[in-house]
């Protein structure tokens, strides 16, 4: 069994961000120079020698009620890992939207033929 290494995880992160449709970068420069948390995007987050996967979901806002951007989610649930397990726990994560895509897709193909047919329910 190779070693898996952060680049093996970040090129799983990678793909992940192409199949969700979400943005590649944490952020964009603005035309002013500013810059701005892009929503949606996955990322690791390393500590405690292990990796987490995390994922921005909004604007948030401190006490001051000043705006900051960045907030993240940890869609895997399972706080920092050693490496092994995270790619691991991000191969079954892709490949379970995989399937829910694959599901989907079936799913339409039924109602429109459904709706094409004059079956299904009314």
């Amino acid at each position: 069994m190779q070693r898996v290494t952060i680049k093996d995880l970040e090129a799983k992160v990678e793909n992940l961000n192409r199949l969700t449709n979400s943005p590649s970068t944490y952020s964009t420069k603005l035309d002013d120079g500013k810059y701005r948390t892009n929503v949606g995007h996955y990322h690791l987050y390393q500590a405690y020698g292990g990796v987490e996967l995390h994922r921005t979901v909004a604007k948030s806002f401190d006490l001051l009620n000043t705006a900051f951007q960045g907030g993240v989610t940890c869609p895997a649930w399972t706080g920092c890992v050693p490496k092994r397990q995270a790619y691991d726990l991000l191969d079954a994560f892709i490949h379970g939207i995989e399937t829910g895509k694959q599901v989907l897709r079936f799913k339409l193909k039924i109602s429109s033929t459904n709706i094409e047919t004059g079956k299904g329910e009314r």
